[in-house]
């Protein structure tokens, strides 16, 4: 018995020095057969589905998306997401604050400051444009992510005109009122798609000019054959209808050339060496040519072959819905009824996690910007 728990714990230790995950939790994912969870290192909170903006590209409000009235219109409060902050704290997990577009809560400024008072990391996700410079650095914020799109023309044809020099403003504001060195870092956030893979490379130029780091992040999308699949498995595993992939919705025209994709990552690479600027690529390294071909052609074996995202991150709805994750949106409990720790460990969650474990994947998650990606 004592050999067989030390081969286990010793092929375990190996798994995990293979991927960049939190040891303890992933540790869970191997040993915790009923589902059951340490507290989540990250907390992703969708705050607000409001938004100031109507981007094409955008899963939620584009002709394709899923807009639900249900969370535009139901909102956690700030007593509320007080109480929500308080019963997590002990925890100390990492909050990224997305939405929606965040900055459209005016009480913004106050959630961020009161989570930052409990000596918490918070992260938040914003288009750059409605927020107010100082009032952000005056919060503590550790890091802001902001969006942007290519070069100005592809900018406002997928933002709205005028948007490019309104975020550039933003940008060179923050970076002045935050003395280049102060809270929050920034980070520019460029998602990859066929409306601007002509000007990645523009991207590069951009933030070497604001001084920021870069984060390109693969199309995430999911194609007709494959969603079909994937609404059967969740209706015959949880009995739910889930429409938030619809928004990923894709058709094989509609998809990046990969050659000309390869170009440009191979230009951005360069770019950003000689610029000195810092760049990431998400899904974890994605950039490279068999593995780009392989996420574009709709191959289903680009991944690790396993989800663990639901044993160290939660997903908070902006009405205090707790879901599974965002692309299966599994009801698990609503932070009005219940704490946050009652809820992440509720017979629901172990139920999900346990069929998770057990399947491993459902097949629209294949990509997702959470996976880890198969090298060759």
């Amino acid at each position: 018995m004592v050999l067989e728990m030390t081969m286990a714990i010793k092929k375990t230790l190996k798994s995990l020095s293979k991927v960049n995950l939190p040891s303890k939790n992933s540790i869970a994912y191997h040993f915790f057969a009923n589902g059951y969870n340490f507290a989540p290192k990250n907390i992703m909170f969708e705050i607000t589905h409001r938004c100031n903006l109507r981007c094409s590209t955008c899963w939620w409000w584009r002709k394709e998306g899923t807009k639900s009235e249900k969370f535009l219109n139901e909102e956690m409060t700030f007593e509320e997401i007080k109480n929500f902050v308080d019963g997590v704290s002990k925890y100390n997990p990492r909050f990224v604050i997305t939405g929606g577009e965040p900055f459209v809560r005016k009480d913004i400024y106050d959630i961020i400051k009161y989570i930052k008072s409990k000596g918490m990391y918070c992260e938040v996700i914003t288009n750059g444009i409605p927020f107010d410079p100082e009032k952000v650095v005056e919060t503590g914020l550790d890091s802001i992510d902001i969006s942007i799109d290519g070069d100005e023309k592809t900018y406002d044809k997928i933002r709205g005109e005028g948007n490019f020099k309104k975020v550039i403003k933003n940008i060179k504001l923050l970076q002045k009122a935050r003395e280049y060195s102060k809270p929050p870092k920034i980070t520019i956030g460029c998602t990859i798609s066929k409306q601007n893979i002509h000007c990645l490379d523009k991207v590069v130029d951009i933030a070497h000019e604001l001084k920021t780091n870069l984060i390109y992040q693969n199309l995430i999308f999911v194609l007709p054959e494959v969603l079909e699949k994937h609404e059967k498995e969740l209706l015959k595993t949880f009995n739910i209808q889930t429409p938030h992939w619809r928004g990923y919705l894709i058709q094989h025209k509609e998809l990046p050339d990969v050659e000309m994709l390869t170009k440009k990552m191979t230009l951005v690479k360069q770019k950003a060496k000689e610029k000195g600027v810092n760049v990431s690529y998400y899904p974890y390294g994605l950039c490279e040519l068999n593995d780009l071909q392989r996420w574009y052609s709709g191959a289903d074996d680009i991944s690790i072959g396993k989800c663990v995202q639901p044993y160290f991150s939660a997903r908070v709805k902006p009405n205090g819905d707790v879901v599974s994750c965002p692309r299966v949106n599994y009801h698990i409990g609503n932070l009005k009824e219940k704490s946050f720790m009652d809820i992440w460990n509720n017979k629901n969650m172990k139920y999900f996690r346990k069929q998770l474990r057990k399947q491993k994947m459902f097949p629209a998650c294949v990509r997702c910007s959470k996976v880890m990606i198969k090298h060759d």
